[in-house]
């Protein structure tokens, strides 16, 4: 007779969940763990295997919850691109910042192995996109409207907006130009701002 498989307790607490995320992102967005043991992973946040079964029964899930929350970070961008506190210029500035710095430590292999191996976490990165050429193409019509952008093609810009960040679904092409995707983001948005804001 073969062996009854076992009902694992689950806790799943989100409080100590949310602190062993925090714990792996950095490793896990740059590449560190794509091979290791969820054995192995339960000692990096300094529990035994069993405790980590208890939150999360498989990498695939712990990968979800991680990019889950990294897309959650890097959304921040929108709040403070609309912050009605701030200047038009401040807003774009925080913006970026803070997109660039959430941006930061996400390898080029972390995306490769993304859109290879998990399509639907990727997918989650193309909405991401589309979300974010939504906003700048708000605050490109609220800009030009009140006279501080240059007065462009709106709908051309987004559709510039949505080539260039779309074209990041591909990491070939980061890899290759040997630059990351928060180098990027940066120097595409502070380029543009050369252009599209007036000069007083």
């Amino acid at each position: 007779m073969g062996r009854k498989s076992i009902n694992k307790e689950r806790i799943e607490d989100p409080q100590i969940k949310s602190t062993w995320l925090r714990a792996l992102m950095p490793m896990l967005f740059d590449g560190q763990l794509h091979g290791e043991t969820m054995a192995t992973i339960a000692q990096k946040v300094g529990v035994s295997k069993a405790t980590f079964y208890k939150h999360y029964h498989s990498k695939e899930a712990l990968l979800a919850d991680a990019v889950d929350m990294k897309i959650e970070q890097i959304s921040r961008f929108a709040a403070l691109l609309f912050d009605e506190h701030e200047s038009y210029l401040n807003r774009y500035a925080n913006a970026l910042r803070s997109a660039s710095e959430e941006l930061a430590g996400i390898s080029n292999d972390f995306l490769m192995f993304l859109k290879q191996r998990h399509p639907d976490l990727w997918q989650k990165i193309d909405n991401l996109a589309d979300f974010a050429t939504r906003c700048f193409r708000q605050f490109y019509e609220q800009g030009i409207e009140e006279n501080i952008l240059e007065n462009f093609d709106v709908n051309m810009m987004a559709l510039t907006d949505s080539i260039i960040i779309h074209a990041l679904t591909d990491p070939r092409i980061l890899m290759e130009s040997n630059i990351t995707i928060a180098a990027f983001i940066k120097e595409y948005f502070e380029m543009k701002s050369k252009a599209i804001f007036k000069k007083n």
